[in-house]
Protein backbone atom coordinates (compact mmCIF):
# COMPACT_ATOMS: atom_id res chain seq x y z
CA UNK A 1 0.00 0.00 0.00
CA UNK A 2 0.76 3.71 -0.86
CA UNK A 3 2.14 5.55 2.31
CA UNK A 4 3.36 8.64 1.01
CA UNK A 5 4.26 10.40 -2.79
CA UNK A 6 6.08 13.53 -4.26
CA UNK A 7 4.64 15.29 -7.14
CA UNK A 8 5.72 18.89 -8.51
CA UNK A 9 4.29 20.50 -4.85
CA UNK A 10 6.12 18.23 -2.38
CA UNK A 11 6.15 15.07 -0.28
CA UNK A 12 2.82 14.16 1.03
CA UNK A 13 1.14 11.18 3.28
CA UNK A 14 -1.04 9.31 2.36
CA UNK A 15 -2.96 9.22 5.37
CA UNK A 16 -4.05 12.66 7.45
CA UNK A 17 -4.71 13.23 10.96
CA UNK A 18 -7.86 14.50 12.22
CA UNK A 19 -9.83 15.92 14.94
CA UNK A 20 -13.27 15.35 15.37
CA UNK A 21 -14.65 17.65 18.26
CA UNK A 22 -17.23 16.46 20.22
CA UNK A 23 -19.52 18.83 22.50
CA UNK A 24 -21.20 17.79 25.61
CA UNK A 25 -23.73 20.06 26.71
CA UNK A 26 -26.13 19.56 29.83
CA UNK A 27 -29.33 21.57 28.56
CA UNK A 28 -31.51 20.80 31.57
CA UNK A 29 -32.17 23.61 33.75
CA UNK A 30 -32.77 21.20 37.48
CA UNK A 31 -30.10 18.59 37.78
CA UNK A 32 -26.50 17.41 36.69
CA UNK A 33 -25.63 14.82 34.98
CA UNK A 34 -22.52 12.31 35.50
CA UNK A 35 -21.89 10.93 32.05
CA UNK A 36 -21.10 7.05 32.15
CA UNK A 37 -21.24 6.20 28.57
CA UNK A 38 -19.86 8.15 25.29
CA UNK A 39 -19.13 6.09 22.50
CA UNK A 40 -17.94 7.23 18.78
CA UNK A 41 -18.46 4.28 16.32
CA UNK A 42 -17.10 5.34 12.42
CA UNK A 43 -17.75 2.68 9.78
CA UNK A 44 -18.70 0.30 12.52
CA UNK A 45 -15.67 0.08 14.58
CA UNK A 46 -17.05 1.33 18.24
CA UNK A 47 -14.65 3.13 20.26
CA UNK A 48 -15.15 3.44 24.00
CA UNK A 49 -14.67 7.59 24.64
CA UNK A 50 -15.21 7.85 28.43
CA UNK A 51 -11.50 7.41 29.04
CA UNK A 52 -11.02 11.17 26.62
CA UNK A 53 -13.36 13.29 28.81
CA UNK A 54 -11.06 15.41 31.30
CA UNK A 55 -11.24 14.46 34.72
CA UNK A 56 -13.32 16.23 37.24
CA UNK A 57 -15.10 16.61 34.16
CA UNK A 58 -17.48 13.61 33.80
CA UNK A 59 -20.12 15.91 36.01
CA UNK A 60 -21.84 18.21 33.68
CA UNK A 61 -23.60 21.05 35.92
CA UNK A 62 -26.41 22.71 34.46
CA UNK A 63 -25.61 25.03 31.29
CA UNK A 64 -22.14 23.79 31.42
CA UNK A 65 -20.48 22.22 28.74
CA UNK A 66 -17.09 19.90 27.54
CA UNK A 67 -15.40 19.66 24.48
CA UNK A 68 -13.85 16.51 24.41
CA UNK A 69 -11.54 15.85 20.96
CA UNK A 70 -10.70 12.53 19.48
CA UNK A 71 -8.35 11.82 16.92
CA UNK A 72 -8.81 10.12 13.73
CA UNK A 73 -6.94 8.94 11.14
CA UNK A 74 -8.49 9.35 7.39
CA UNK A 75 -7.25 7.04 4.84
CA UNK A 76 -6.73 9.69 1.30
CA UNK A 77 -5.57 6.42 -1.09
CA UNK A 78 -9.40 5.26 -1.48
CA UNK A 79 -12.45 8.17 -1.72
CA UNK A 80 -14.47 6.34 0.78
CA UNK A 81 -17.72 7.68 2.84
CA UNK A 82 -17.31 7.88 6.82
CA UNK A 83 -19.86 8.10 8.73
CA UNK A 84 -19.86 8.52 12.67
CA UNK A 85 -22.24 7.89 15.16
CA UNK A 86 -21.57 9.52 19.17
CA UNK A 87 -23.41 8.44 21.61
CA UNK A 88 -23.99 9.45 24.96
CA UNK A 89 -25.55 8.50 28.43
CA UNK A 90 -25.72 10.42 31.60
CA UNK A 91 -27.37 10.64 35.08
CA UNK A 92 -28.38 12.09 37.76
CA UNK A 93 -28.37 12.16 41.21
CA UNK A 94 -32.20 12.02 41.77
CA UNK A 95 -31.71 8.53 38.98
CA UNK A 96 -33.10 10.11 35.89
CA UNK A 97 -30.87 8.89 32.41
CA UNK A 98 -30.63 11.08 29.62
CA UNK A 99 -28.77 9.98 26.40
CA UNK A 100 -28.01 11.74 22.89
CA UNK A 101 -26.77 10.66 19.86
CA UNK A 102 -24.84 12.81 16.93
CA UNK A 103 -24.19 11.73 13.33
CA UNK A 104 -21.52 13.15 11.23
CA UNK A 105 -20.84 11.58 7.73
CA UNK A 106 -18.37 13.21 5.06
CA UNK A 107 -16.36 11.73 1.97
CA UNK A 108 -12.48 12.23 1.88
CA UNK A 109 -10.16 10.46 0.01
CA UNK A 110 -8.69 10.40 -3.34
CA UNK A 111 -11.13 9.76 -6.21
CA UNK A 112 -8.45 8.97 -9.16
CA UNK A 113 -5.90 6.01 -8.62
CA UNK A 114 -2.10 7.34 -9.10
CA UNK A 115 -0.44 6.85 -12.30
CA UNK A 116 3.08 6.15 -12.48
CA UNK A 117 4.96 7.05 -15.70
Amino acid sequence: QLLIYENEFGLFTCFVQATYGFTLSNQGAADSGTIVEFTSTTNGITDDCLSAIPPNDGTVQPGDTVIVDKQVLIDMTVRQEYNTVAYIRAETPMGFTCDDTATLQFVAGNPNLPTFG
